[in-house]
Parts: structure tokens; C-alpha cells; sequence
């Protein structure tokens, strides 16, 4: 109730609002649907977005360091799938005058009663059971009780969104209402941008839109653009959900020009960078094993590479845990930090590698 009135405030006033982007399937799914059912409900809104200049930039940790501002003006900022544990940023933009509001379900590693700010998280609540809905899933919950509020029925409009987030964020369908929303999600794709996706994916598709495919054929894709692609490329991919109009002119191999619509661009785009992704990622996974097989006793696959291999070292270290049955570690250095990825293999002894590593001292 707190986080509706919040927002039905700032509407009624004119003020303007930012929703900050973050760079992840279910951040961009998220966002997507809280500024379509805004901008719904009231065309004339002042509604910005914010996009990290930086791809593995999370939540506001990063803010003001060359990775985004908040616009002038803004006197909301809104966080979809982001921001639990940022009370220090949160906290000095409530001190300048800007409300903000935490849509999020990551677990929240702060003491709550220090925050200034209004959080919406089902990690904290004891009442709302399900512990497996990702952001877009809280976003979805939040849009349904300004429905209730407002006397609107437009929450479930974008229950595609809410799957495609939700599968692309590895949430575990063993929870039941998960489960549902992602089902009712799949067999109504009204979304122009992902309707389009699954036509052009339509030959590994082939017609069956479930879980496994959008998680194979679907997801990777948009992964790629968001780890490896430009600013820009990002820009695009965030503003075809929201059905922008661009076009772009796309030169053909043969020569001559076609239009594209925004939609075929970025699927166009984001096939080469996976296919780009794809050859870094087997450079890089080949220098791992080229490690291992010199270090066959070794319990954990360990990489350090000077290559940044930027969005590249979690995918290819899942890839190496799965292949070699060890759990992998790739890090790079820079300016005398180790920094980068690990990941444990399915069905693992080892339950906890991350605590693993952090008692290890080293």
C-alpha cells in the first residue's frame, strides 16, 4: 500500500519519475512492464529510464562512477529487480529529495530499519510464501495492487514478460505459483518484440513455446546482447519491449538497403553477438582445459587470464563445471585485483563453493 500510494503521488503531481534498467533479462523484463502499465494508465507522465553504461553493473553500486546519473528533475526513482542492498545510495538521494521505491527479490543483506527508503521484497516477507519469483514476478505483484487501487485490470496483460523473466532468471518451478504465471505467461505471448523473437526462432522452436525453448533460444540471445553488446545495443533491445518505432537501415551482403523495424534489428543483432559470444567463449573455455589437463589432480578448475573476456568468465565457467565435473573459478587481473566468476557443477559434494572459497582465506 505504502509503494502504490508512493507512486499514484508522484503521477498525480506531474513529477518526473526514472526506472533504473538493470542489465539482465528479468531487470529489462521488469522494467519493461512497469514502464508500459504507467505509461497505460497515464500517457503523459514524465517517465525516464535509466541504462547502465556498464553491462555487469548491478543495482546503484556504481552510481555517479561513470556508469549512469540520475536525470535532473527526477523526484522518483524506481529500481525493478534491484536495489535491496544499496541503503547507502538509496539513502543519500532520499536525503536530496528523490523518494525511491525497491521492487526487488534479492536477499536482503541489510537491516531493513536503517533504510529510508520503500522495499518491496518477498525474500523479507514472512506472509508471501513464494521465495521463487523474480523481480519482473514482484513488479507483476506490484502492478496488480495499483489494479486493485485504481480499478484498472491490466496487470495480467503482461504475463509474458513475467515467464520470459522468470525462465531467463533460473527460478525454480517446483514453487507452484511460479509455476502458473509462467504457464499462463507462455500460452499468451501479446508482446510484439517476443512474439517476433519466437517467429524468427521458429525453426529450433518449431512452434512449441514452453520453458526449454525459451530458455534455449530465446534467453541466450538476449544474454548476449546484454553482456557483450554496446550501450547502445542495450538501449534498443530495452526500447523494442516497450515497442519503440524506430527503424534502421541494414545493408545487405549482396549490397542495397533494407528497413528494418526495431524489432528484426535487434534479433538480427543479437544473433551475431551470440554467435561472437560463442567464439570468445571457446577461446576462453580452451585455455581452461589446456590448465587442467596439466593439473588433472587438482579438485577446482582455476583460470587466471589477462583478457577481459567482458559478460564472458559466469557462462564459461558453468560450461567447464558441467564438462569436467569440478567446480570452475576463471579470474582476471587488473591493477593488482583478482576479480571474476565461479560456479559449481550440478550435483556437486561440494554444496557451498562460494562459502568454500570465502573460508578458504585465500
Amino acid at each position: 500500500d505504502t509503494a502504490v500510494n508512493c507512486l499514484i503521488r508522484h503521477l498525480d503531481n506531474g513529477d518526473t519519475i526514472s526506472i533504473l534498467v538493470d542489465p539482465d533479462p528479468d531487470g529489462m523484463t521488469s522494467a519493461a512492464i512497469l514502464y508500459k502499465y504507467i505509461k497505460r494508465i497515464q500517457p503523459e507522465a514524465d517517465l525516464r529510464y535509466i541504462i547502465h553504461n556498464q553491462p555487469k553493473a548491478h543495482g546503484l553500486a556504481d552510481m555517479g562512477k561513470g556508469d549512469f546519473t540520475i536525470p535532473d528533475g527526477t523526484k522518483l526513482l524506481i529500481t525493478p529487480d534491484s536495489g535491496t542492498n544499496d541503503i547507502d545510495q538509496l539513502n543519500s538521494l532520499v536525503e536530496k529529495g528523490i523518494d525511491c521505491l525497491v521492487l526487488d527479490h534479492h536477499i536482503m543483506e541489510i537491516d531493513p530499519s536503517f533504510a529510508e527508503y520503500i522495499i518491496v521484497n518477498n525474500q523479507s516477507s514472512g506472509k508471501y510464501t513464494d521465495k521463487y519469483f523474480s523481480g519482473v514476478g514482484i513488479v507483476y505483484e506490484f502492478l496488480r495492487a495499483l489494479d486493485d487501487t485504481l480499478l484498472y485490470d491490466y496487470a495480467d496483460d503482461y504475463l509474458d514478460l513475467v515467464a520470459l523473466g522468470n525462465i531467463s532468471d533460473n527460478m525454480s518451478v517446483k514453487e507452484y505459483q511460479t509455476k502458473y504465471y509462467i504457464s499462463r505467461g507462455l500460452q499468451n505471448i501479446q508482446n510484439r518484440f517476443l512474439k517476433e523473437f519466437i517467429e524468427a526462432q521458429e525453426y529450433s522452436i518449431k512452434g512449441r513455446v514452453n520453458i526449454h525453448n525459451i530458455q534455449f533460444y530465446v534467453t541466450p540471445i538476449l544474454n548476449a546482447i546484454i553482456r557483450i553488446g554496446d550501450y547502445a545495443e542495450r538501449v534498443n533491445l530495452f526500447e523494442a519491449f516497450l515497442d519503440s518505432p524506430k527503424t534502421f537501415e541494414h545493408v545487405l551482403p549482396g549490397g542495397g538497403i533494407e528497413i528494418e523495424n526495431i524489432y528484426q534489428h535487434v534479433i538480427r543483432v543479437g544473433k551475431n553477438t551470440k554467435s561472437k559470444q560463442d567464439r570468445s567463449k571457446n577461446d576462453l573455455k580452451s585455455g581452461v582445459q589446456s590448465q587442467i589437463l596439466s593439473n588433472e589432480a587438482n579438485k577446482i578448475c582455476v583460470l587466471i587470464t589477462e583478457e577481459s573476456y567482458a559478460g564472458l568468465l559466469g557462462v564459461t565457467a558453468i560450461k567447464v563445471a558441467e564438462d569436467e565435473q569440478k567446480p570452475c573459478l576463471i579470474v582476471r587481473k587488473k591493477d593488482g585485483v583478482m576479480s571474476g566468476s565461479g560456479r559449481n557443477f550440478s550435483g556437486s559434494s561440494l554444496t557451498d563453493f562460494r562459502g568454500a572459497c570465502e573460508e578458504s582465506g585465500l
